[in-house]
C-alpha cells in the first residue's frame, strides 16, 4: 500500500515538473481582453465602465476592431513600460509655391489635461523636423511654459533621399521635456523654400515614437494625403500617496514611483509574471518548465526563483557547478524508466 502511494506521488511529481503556470487573462474578470489585434490589460478596459479603473482608462472598441482613446487610435498597450502607442497622429506641414507664397499647411496641438494619468513620453518619443529650409518649434504657453525646436537646412536634392537616418541633411531632431500634458507644433522657414522649391516645397514637424519609421514622407512633392505618425503616451496613477493606499496592486506586485515622476505604477518583481493590477496579481514563473537553466543537476522551481539540485553523489550549487562523483541512477515506475532522475523525485521515492 505504501509503495502504491509512493508511486502515485512520483507520477504526480513528474507531471508537476512539466506543468507551467496557466495563462490568465490580463483584463478584469468578465471583461473583454481583445479589441481587434490589440490586447487591452486592466487598468484599461472597454465595453463597460467597470472594466476600467476609472474614466481616464476607459477606451472604445469600434466594430472594425480599432481601439480608441478619445479620437486617438491605440496600437499597443504596455504594462511593463506604462505606455500605449497612439497612431494616426497628424504630422504638421507647411508648403510653398515657386514664388515663396504659402501653398497649404497643417498645424497640430495635443492636450491631455482632461486625462490626469497621461503624459507625452519623453523616454520613447523624439521631436523631428524635416525639409531643407525648415525651422520646427514645439511650445507650451500654459503651465510648463517652454519653447524648443531644431533647424534643418540643405541645398542638394541628393541630401534628402536618405533623411531617414536624421543625420542633419534634410532632418533635425531634439528631445522632449518630461511630464508634458500639452504640446503645440509650428513651422517657419528662412527663405520660404524659394531656393529649393523644385526638390523640396514643404517642411514637416512632429513628435514621433523612437521606433517609428517616418521615411515614407515624401519631401520632394506636396503631400497627396494627410501625413501621420505614431507617438507614445505614458501613464501613471497620480498622487504622492498612491502606493500607501489600501492594496493598490495585486498579490506579489510592487508599487514604485514612475522613473519620470508624476505618479506611481505597479510591476511584477523578478521571477513573477502577470498583470500586477489584478487580484490574481503576479504569478510565479516556472523557470524549469521549458528548459533546464542549471549548469548542472536538476532544476527545482521555487516561489519567485529556482534551485539546482546536484546529482546524487555530488554537492554544491548546480547553478554554478557541482563537485564530486556523479552516481548513475535509473528509476522504474511501471513500464517507464527514468535515467538520472531528478533529485526531487529521488527524494520522494526514498521517503
Amino acid at each position: 500500500m505504501k509503495m502504491r502511494s509512493v508511486l502515485w506521488m512520483a507520477v504526480m511529481l513528474l507531471l508537476s515538473c512539466s506543468a507551467g503556470i496557466r495563462a490568465s487573462s490580463v483584463a478584469k474578470k468578465n471583461c473583454p481582453e481583445k479589441c481587434g489585434d490589440v490586447t487591452v490589460p486592466y487598468p484599461f478596459g472597454f465595453g463597460k465602465p467597470e472594466c476600467a479603473k476609472n474614466d481616464s482608462f476607459l477606451l472604445k472598441c469600434e466594430q472594425n476592431g480599432s481601439l480608441f482613446f478619445s479620437n486617438i487610435q491605440i496600437y499597443n498597450i504596455s504594462l511593463e513600460n506604462g505606455t500605449f502607442t497612439a497612431g494616426n497622429i497628424p504630422s504638421p506641414y507647411k508648403c510653398y509655391d515657386q514664388s515663396g507664397l504659402a501653398a497649404g499647411s497643417l498645424y497640430w496641438s495635443l492636450n491631455l489635461t482632461r486625462w490626469p494619468p497621461f503624459t507625452i513620453s519623453s523616454t520613447y518619443n523624439k521631436f523631428i523636423g524635416l525639409g531643407c529650409d525648415t525651422v520646427a518649434y514645439m511650445f507650451v504657453n500654459e503651465g510648463q511654459r517652454f519653447t524648443s525646436g531644431c533647424v534643418a537646412l540643405c541645398y542638394d536634392p541628393e541630401a534628402i533621399k536618405n533623411y531617414g537616418a536624421c543625420s542633419g541633411y534634410g532632418c533635425c531632431q531634439t528631445t522632449i521635456p518630461e511630464n508634458l500634458k500639452t504640446l503645440n507644433i509650428t513651422l517657419t522657414s528662412f527663405y520660404n523654400h524659394s531656393d529649393i522649391w523644385k526638390f523640396n516645397p514643404c517642411s514637416y514637424a512632429f513628435v514621433v515614437a523612437n521606433s517609428y519609421d517616418y521615411s515614407e514622407i515624401n519631401l520632394q512633392d506636396y503631400p497627396t494625403e494627410r501625413p501621420s505618425t505614431q507617438a507614445v503616451i505614458e501613464w501613471v496613477f497620480e498622487g504622492p500617496n498612491y502606493c500607501q493606499e489600501s492594496e493598490p496592486c495585486g498579490p506579489n506586485a510592487i508599487c514604485d514611483n514612475s522613473p519620470t515622476g508624476g505618479g506611481s505604477r505597479c510591476h511584477c518583481p523578478p521571477g513573477f509574471i502577470g498583470n500586477p493590477y489584478l487580484q490574481q496579481g503576479c504569478q510565479d514563473i516556472d523557470e524549469c518548465q521549458d528548459q533546464n537553466p542549471c549548469q548542472e543537476g536538476a532544476c527545482r522551481n521555487t516561489i519567485g526563483n529556482y534551485t539546482c539540485d546536484c546529482p546524487l553523489g555530488m554537492r554544491g550549487d548546480g547553478k554554478v557547478g557541482c563537485r564530486g562523483l556523479r552516481l548513475p541512477i535509473t528509476i522504474a515506475i511501471g513500464n517507464q524508466s527514468y535515467q538520472n532522475a531528478p533529485a526531487c523525485l529521488i527524494h520522494i521515492l526514498m521517503m
